[in-house]
């Protein structure tokens, strides 16, 4: 922000922290990062390296959030689920922040990227909720604890 003083900031935030983490173990297992790419690793459940991957995704809010409060920085919220029903709408908030003229337009026919959520994560999801809790409820204070 010294050498960039007009620097602006978007934030991608996920409600669904499970979910994140979820997607972060499996793309580390398979070595598969987009929808796009071949996965080339197996997957299989791994409740400790979700509760491991949990914690450092908690963190790594906790941190940003420190800094924008810090700073006196407000960021342009970009929330993944919302944009994942209304990408459109995410990219205007972002070019009315920027100051465009005019919003800049998705071309979907260019987009190939999807959702790579299935079955396996919902078996995933299931277990681990049922070994540790959910983490996304705020009763569940003693799993977000064990993973900070």
């Amino acid at each position: 922000t010294e050498v960039l003083p007009s620097l602006s900031f978007v934030r991608l935030r996920r409600r669904d922290s499970l979910g994140q983490t979820i997607s972060w173990v499996r793309s580390m297992q398979s070595r598969q990062f987009r929808s796009t790419e071949t996965a080339t690793g197996e997957l299989r459940y791994d409740g400790e390296a979700i509760e491991t991957y949990l914690g450092q995704a908690c963190q790594r809010n906790a941190r940003w959030d420190m800094y924008f409060a810090r700073t006196g920085i407000v960021p342009v919220e970009v929330v993944y689920e919302e944009m994942a029903v209304d990408a459109q709408a995410a990219v205007d908030r972002v070019s009315a922040a920027l100051g465009l003229a005019e919003p800049a337009r998705i071309a979907a026919e260019r987009v190939a990227l999807r959702v790579q959520r299935d079955d396996v994560s919902a078996e995933w999801r299931a277990r681990f909720v049922a070994e540790r809790g959910d983490p996304n409820r705020m009763d569940s204070g003693e799993l977000l604890a064990r993973s900070l």
